[in-house]
């Protein structure tokens, strides 16, 4: 039976050369899959100008709302201040 971190081959005996293989494979896929600096700010950056983009809709929503809420109370004056 083999030891601990060792793997055994069909015939029984230890195989380190296929360890060694499956653990650079392993690390290997780690290492290719880590985003670079420039990737990450350049994500940043994406990210930045998508929160932008949508601020910008937003506060237009928010100033069209403001707009026609202050029409509408110019139209509609609040209970009561007709009769004073």
């Amino acid at each position: 039976m083999p030891g601990k971190g060792e793997s055994a081959s069909v015939s029984g005996h230890c195989s380190r050369p296929l360890l060694s293989l499956s653990r650079r494979r392993i690390l290997g896929t780690v290492h290719s899959s880590t985003p670079t600096t420039e990737e990450l700010l350049q994500r940043a950056e994406d990210l930045i100008h998508q929160d932008q983009e949508y601020l910008k809709d937003f506060n237009a929503a928010i100033d069209e709302l403001q707009k026609m809420q202050a029409e509408f109370q110019a139209e509609h004056p609040p209970w009561g201040s007709r009769y004073s």
